[in-house]
């Protein structure tokens, strides 16, 4: 009677362990396609995000002038 007990308690603690197991797999796979997802959010805007090559040389040639001027 009491080795049924401790098997069937058993049994209930691996069915919980499973359960546990198979939660956070799949909690972990959430948090990878949301990762992914916000990773590439961020690399689109880091990329809208970069100064044009144009603008870039309009501000070097304006901080240029204004060195110039100031000597």
């Amino acid at each position: 009677d009491f080795l049924c007990l401790n098997q069937s308690h058993l049994n209930d603690l691996k069915k919980e362990n499973f359960s546990l197991k198979l939660r956070i797999y799949f909690l972990e796979e959430k948090i990878q396609q949301k990762f992914e997802a916000s990773s590439d959010d961020v690399h689109r805007r880091v990329s809208d995000d970069k100064p044009q090559p144009t603008l870039v040389c309009l501000k070097s040639e304006h901080t240029t002038l204004q060195i110039s001027k100031c000597s």
